[in-house]
């Protein structure tokens, strides 16, 4: 506050107090009162004329009233009548503060009683555009009323809500976040984290998306169905990847076989069903007795058979195939022409040991009393057989390393006279219906 209005609010004060010690000290507060404004517009220099009770105005006159002359100090109580005039405190209308929120309003050039501001009490009058300690929010940012009555930001921004200033709750209303791969919470007008929710397929980042629900399975469609996709946490689908036997109805593995796949269990042919499970087949039997390979029936290498039309003398090869041996006859039994191409002599020599004559050789049945093996092998065709470090079976020899070729020269001879080859002393003809 300036020393102008120091003087205007306190300036009748020092006047009283000049007045007063004047009359015991004449002089005393001179400096006081030198150029002070009198209320009848005179400047007073506050100078005594020399053996006078008055003071000289500053236009030389002597006053002896309220008109300009001197003005007596005893003349009268003061601020009576015909006392002292004391000075205004105030221009009539003047506002000053006198504190943050109420100012006074000089009136009859005195100051008024308090008045309290509506909002605040800025420089020497009311305004602003709050009161200085309210606190509010604009949006997320937390703001406080200064002394000056204008709001200013106290802070940084709230991360979640702002309220009456402050910043409360855990998140950004509406905001959301994943709790799982596939559920969903969302941030309430509270600021708080509210109940989760489902997502149709995942969760991802912030939101629900994706195609599919993350950890599920599904088979891709194909003959036999054995590929599967799985869903990522991302809810894509991966690239296909392959079961071990099949892909079942909820797109996981499983099976114990191929759907399709042959085998065989024992002398059984099996095949695998769409679902992945063994089933069994009728048991091979007859003239296919074995079952081999992918659950086939085949012969058991040895067999002989009439073939064809039961004319056609066929023996089952190494391969547990059919194969013919030498042309058809008329008298084809248990796969051979009995008697045919052989002469007379060997004809009674086959018959003389319980024997067949084939190709003019003895074979067939149980050929010699004393033969041990009961393998229709005469005892001259063992020994024969023997020689060559093979065994003979149905009158010829097979086994081990016959002539190089697992054969006999003569069963060589023989098989290349029905245009066969030989192996294992086998005849390996073309295959005929």
């Amino acid at each position: 506050m300036d020393g102008s209005v120091l003087m205007k609010r306190y300036g009748y004060l020092i006047a009283m107090c000049a007045a007063l010690a004047g009359a015991c000290n004449p002089g005393a507060f001179d400096d006081l009162t030198r150029d002070f404004k009198r209320a009848d517009g005179g400047l007073d220099s506050g100078v005594r004329d020399a053996g006078r009770d008055s003071v000289n105005d500053d236009d030389g006159g002597e006053d002896d009233d309220d008109d300009g002359g001197l003005v007596e100090i005893d003349a009268g109580p003061i601020g009576g009548e015909g006392g002292i005039s004391l000075p205004p405190e105030c221009d009539d209308g003047e506002t000053t503060c006198e504190s943050s929120s109420a100012q006074r309003t000089c009136a009859d050039g005195q100051w008024g009683e308090l008045e309290a501001c509506e909002l605040a009490c800025i420089g020497e009058t009311c305004g602003g555009q709050c009161k200085p300690g309210l606190r509010k929010c604009n949006d997320t940012q937390p703001q406080r009323c200064g002394d000056d009555g204008e709001w200013i930001d106290d802070g940084e921004p709230c991360a979640s809500v702002c309220d009456e200033g402050v910043c409360e709750g855990a998140c950004t209303p509406h905001a959301t976040q994943c709790v799982s791969s596939t559920r969903l919470q969302t941030c309430d007008d509270n600021g708080q984290w509210g109940a989760t929710s489902s997502c149709p397929f995942a969760c991802v980042g912030q939101a629900c998306g994706g195609e599919c629900v993350p950890g599920t399975q599904e088979c891709v469609a194909e003959t036999p169905r054995r590929a599967f996709i799985e869903c990522s946490t991302a809810g894509e689908w991966s690239e296909p990847s392959m079961c071990s036997y099949v892909c079942g109805n909820d797109g996981a593995c499983g099976g114990a076989c191929v759907p399709g796949a042959r085998s065989c269990l024992g002398n059984t042919p099996i095949e695998c069903t769409s679902g992945g499970e063994w089933g069994a087949e009728a048991a091979c039997s007859a003239g296919n007795p074995v079952c081999i390979g992918a659950g086939a029936c085949r012969c058991r290498p040895g067999m002989v058979r009439c073939g064809g039309d039961g004319s056609q003398p066929q023996v089952c090869n190494s391969n547990n195939q059919w194969v013919n041996v030498g042309a058809p006859c008329a008298n084809c039994d248990a796969g051979r022409c009995s008697g045919e191409s052989c002469s007379a002599d060997m004809r009674g020599v086959c018959g003389g040991a319980a024997c067949d004559c084939v190709n003019n050789d003895c074979a067939g049945g149980f050929c010699a009393a004393d033969a041990p093996f009961g393998d229709g092998c005469t005892a001259a065709r063992h020994s024969a057989c023997a020689g060559m470090g093979c065994g003979c079976v149905d009158g010829a020899c097979s086994g081990g390393f016959c002539d190089g070729q697992g054969c006999t020269a003569r069963t060589i001879v023989d098989c290349d006279r029905y245009g066969c080859g030989c192996s294992l002393q086998s005849c390996l003809c073309p295959e005929t219906d």
